[in-house]
């Protein structure tokens, strides 16, 4: 909470300025009554006009500061929002799968809107408060000093009340968090898949077996929403005894002579103000305790984030050695023992049977997941910088990802130069996509107007963008035929011969001009032939 106060000084003092702007326009009306029922014992028109006048320039106001506090908020969103998105970026491999990236997105989603409504609806409302209710303390005492001390034991009774109920509703918002981004991840992950969906014969199964993710996030909701809105109108009701009473003493002290008229006119204006920001003052727990729970999450995220202790940076990968004993899979360790070395030119194949840990060998070049027993350029990979690592080295998997952006767009997707285009549309690889297609051509969710192929080159595509050293390709053509899958290797083997080239591939049927091979199943590597 410190550190967004620190980040956000200069808006959070806007904000006390808005609120005292607004607490001083919304006293205004009542300050104005009091003197001049008391000053003048006449109330003529033009005294009405000027009330009305009073009240319709404190919402003027009130309109205008929300306008500006709306246009920063919406910077300031995208901004926070950003900043969460690198935490996803920087965190461990295993840890992104274990906490699945829908669900954080979810959260910093939750985070943001969280940290939105403390800074523009929150803070606001406790410094406005603060300033209401200090006024009608000391308005209540300077009338009736019952009425005083009557307004004064609601502070602590609201103050405590709203503390114990913070404290369990912390707990129950942390688990109703959870269970909504988890409810939402199956929804999303069941209703995603439009060809199942479309050819379901018995639709009712599928809205059945969403039954138990929507029980869940609303049953969860319900217990929370109970809770809050149960506690809440306890409070109410206390609050609402104190009015009650406050005014009926006031009354009778009118009726009695003790107070003049207008006591009980400013009385009846500033008690609905009064209690209406102590409620403001308190209820702010509320989403601070959200907030924390928001915070907490993302303090957990950075205790997971990779190691940033990285000692080298090179220009260049030329050289890549394998000495490894074993391979970590994220649930398991494959013993082995690999020993070979590729240099630019070479084309090493990696075989192996099903599940062997050819995939999660690969990975390992890429810093996924720490390991002991790879160098580049003779230095321990896991003294190497991370960034320069994947920045050299190209990755294409067989669950390739296309986004829901144009062809060009998605070809452009993290290169950090501009390509040329006249080289990318005459590809071997790109070709057969834009037979019927154009660079711009908008791709749909989960790429549903594109083959298996047309996915996967347009992946390829976007991987040989801008300057790397080494390529792994790892089942990139399990969904072409055999002619397209021979062209796409001939194609990138020609293009880039100077580069080190890693291939994964069941099919034995393709030609490539390997130069070397690692066996996994038998924990071997040897150069072809």
């Amino acid at each position: 909470m410190k550190n967004l106060i620190k980040s956000n000084i200069a808006f959070l003092l806007f904000t006390i300025i808005t609120a005292l702007l607004n607490a001083t326009a919304m006293l205004l009306v009542p300050v104005y009554i009091n003197r001049e029922i008391n000053e003048n014992s006449s109330f003529n028109q033009s005294q009405l006009l000027l009330i009305i006048g009073l009240m319709f320039g404190s919402f003027i106001l009130q309109v205008t500061l929300i306008t500006i506090r709306e246009n920063y908020s919406a910077r300031f969103n995208v901004a926070a929002f950003k900043t969460y998105l690198y935490k996803l970026f920087h965190l461990k491999y295993d840890e992104t799968i274990k906490l699945q990236p829908t669900t954080i997105i979810e959260r910093f989603g939750m985070t943001t809107n969280a940290v939105y409504m403390f800074i523009t609806n929150s803070f606001v409302s406790l410094a406005s408060g603060i300033i209401i209710v200090v006024f009608t303390l000391l308005f209540a005492f300077s009338i009736n000093y019952q009425v005083g001390l009557l307004l004064f034991a609601a502070l602590p009774l609201n103050i405590i009340g709203y503390k114990k109920i913070n404290q369990s509703l912390f707990r129950k918002s942390q688990i109703m968090q959870t269970e909504t981004a988890d409810s939402y991840k199956e929804l999303f992950g069941l209703w995603r898949h439009t060809d199942f969906i479309k050819q379901s014969p018995n639709p009712q199964k599928l809205v059945a077996k969403s039954e138990t993710a929507l029980r869940k996030m609303y049953n969860s909701m319900a217990v929370v929403n109970k809770f809050a809105q149960s506690s809440s109108a306890a409070l109410r009701f206390i609050n609402s005894f104190v009015q009650n009473i406050s005014l009926l003493l006031v009354g009778l002290n009118v009726i009695y002579g003790g107070n003049g008229i207008s006591s009980i006119i400013v009385l009846s204006i500033i008690l609905p103000l009064y209690f209406s920001a102590l409620n403001s003052i308190v209820s702010t727990n509320l989403e601070v305790s959200e907030l924390n729970s928001n915070f907490a999450y993302l303090a957990e995220l950075d205790s997971l984030a990779e190691s940033s202790i990285e000692e080298y940076r090179l220009e260049t990968i030329d050289k890549i050695q394998f000495k490894l004993q074993e391979i970590f899979t994220g649930e398991n360790t494959i013993r082995t023992n690999i020993n070979l070395v590729a240099y630019r030119g070479d084309v090493v194949r990696i075989s192996g049977a099903s599940g062997s840990g050819k995939s999660s060998l690969v990975r390992l070049l890429l810093k996924f997941r720490p390991c002991e027993g790879i160098l580049i350029n003779d230095i321990e990979i896991k003294q190497l910088s991370s960034t320069f690592v994947r920045s050299k080295i190209r990755y294409v998997s067989q669950d390739c990802a296309v986004f829901p952006f144009s062809i060009r767009e998605n070809i452009l997707l993290g290169a950090d130069i501009e390509s040329d285009w006249n080289v990318i549309v005459n590809s071997k690889i790109l070709q057969p996509v834009l037979k019927d297609k154009t660079l711009d051509t908008l791709i749909l969710e989960n790429g549903a107007n594109l083959s298996g192929g047309e996915k996967q080159r347009i992946a390829l595509c976007r991987a040989v963008q801008g300057a790397f050293d080494v390529l792994i390709l790892d089942e990139i053509t399990s969904n072409l035929d055999k002619l397209s899958s021979q062209q796409i290797y001939d194609d990138v083997f020609s293009q880039y011969k100077d580069k080190i080239i890693f291939v994964i591939t069941h099919d034995d049927t393709i030609v490539l001009p390997v130069t070397k091979q690692i066996f996994i199943e038998d924990g071997k590597s040897k150069p072809d032939g």
